[in-house]
């Protein structure tokens, strides 16, 4: 047991630590050891209260909303004027209203606290999906290492934005379903919803799931109903308390959302086309190839599992749809020629994808991908630094 306890947790645990802490130094060394311009505070937010010995952007980036928040989540007045959509930047309280509780909404504490956080989720994600592939049996051991290559965190750690917070509950909460914990899986799978709403896509995959497989349904669905509900209920207090957004959710639905592969194509041409990328192009194209073919293999993969193998676990299902979703990105989310808008919010697919290639049979080595886009956002990362740049976006 103890060589297992080594080369399937200890192991790449250790690794996730250490990959996250030469990111992590790296991105201090680019800030000049000032860790408040990886807030990326926009001037347009217009949140002056909160500018003081903040670097300030142009438009910054969706980690300063988290940031506002985090000085006083009840300061819902001031945050209705301050916040781009409040409504929509709210609903996912739980990483700001973490960092609050942490730090009393002290401001020069924030941003450390709020990078701190990301530095702890990474590598907890990582246990996290081992342990997972360990209650699914997957008895090959290199297949643990995968977990330490989620490129979406990369993004996430130096934007400080609440995917891994969202992963970590949301994997948490099926680990504890596996284990037949109902009411606590019900409670992460809640929270996770709360940290971001693509935590959503395995509660309703779920929830259909049991109602057709009718297995322990009284015992299984309301895992999985009752966050629904609660998450809704939740979002209809926000709507109330922020009245309408800038933006109906209608165009939220446009903006991030388009026809398949429309966007993409697009992004495509914009990335090898516009003469103001031509410095961006080659780091770009290393990561955008890499994870559009794995997007498209796994999907189509896992469409063939579900359809003529009749697999119909909740992973599985899971992964389809969010690739799917990700054909479906809109223009809001393939911003070319930079890779950070469209990988940065699929960390959703990656673990998805990670579980369900582990333990198939046939397809474990596409989780080859894995560190290879890894690495390619890492050299991106080392080739682009818009950190301090009052242009960026």
């Amino acid at each position: 047991m103890k060589p297992l306890l080594y080369t399937r947790f200890v192991i790449p645990v250790m690794l996730s630590i250490g990959f996250v802490a030469f990111f992590s130094a790296f991105l201090v060394r680019q800030s000049y050891n000032s860790i408040n311009k990886l807030i990326f505070v926009g001037t347009r937010a217009g949140a002056r209260r909160y500018w003081k010995n903040i670097s300030l952007y142009k438009e910054g980036y969706d980690g300063q909303y988290y940031f506002y928040i985090a000085h006083d989540p009840f300061d819902t007045q001031y945050l209705r004027r301050v916040l781009d959509v409040p409504a929509h930047r709210y609903q996912r309280i739980l990483y700001p209203f973490l960092v609050w509780l942490i730090t009393g909404g002290n401001h020069k504490s924030i941003p450390v606290v709020m990078f701190l956080c990301n530095m702890f989720m990474i590598p907890l994600s990582t246990l996290l999906i081992n342990l997972v592939l360990q209650q699914k049996r997957v008895a090959d051991t290199k297949y643990y290492y995968a977990g330490v290559f989620i490129p979406s965190f990369l993004f996430s750690l130096k934007y400080n934005l609440a995917e891994p917070l969202a992963c970590v509950l949301l994997l948490g909460g099926i680990l504890l379903y596996i284990k037949k914990k109902w009411f606590f899986s019900g409670v992460l799978f809640l929270l996770s919803t709360l940290a971001r709403e693509s935590a959503l896509i395995f509660l309703i995959v779920g929830c259909i799931h049991t109602v057709f497989t009718k297995k322990d349904v009284r015992l299984r669905l309301p895992v999985f109903v009752v966050p629904v509900i609660l998450y809704f209920l939740w979002c209809l207090n926000v709507s109330f308390l922020f009245g309408a957004d800038k933006m109906s959710a209608f165009d939220l639905l446009s903006t991030h959302y388009g026809n398949p592969l429309v966007n993409i194509v697009a992004y495509g041409k914009n990335m090898l086309l516009s003469p103001s990328s031509l410095t961006n192009i080659y780091p770009s194209v290393l990561v955008f190839f890499p994870f559009i073919l794995l997007v498209l293999s796994a999907t189509g993969i896992n469409l063939h599992e579900m359809i003529i193998k009749k697999r119909y676990d909740t992973i599985n299902i899971s992964t389809i749809l969010c690739g799917m979703l990700i054909v479906f990105y809109g223009s809001n989310i393939w911003m070319g020629p930079t890779p950070v808008g469209y990988l940065r919010v699929s960390e959703m697919f990656f673990v998805f994808a990670l579980i369900n290639f582990a333990t198939m049979k046939k397809y474990k080595p596409m989780l080859l991908f894995y560190p290879a886009i890894y690495m390619c956002c890492l050299n991106y990362m080392f080739w682009i630094n818009d950190i301090g740049n009052f242009n960026f976006r």
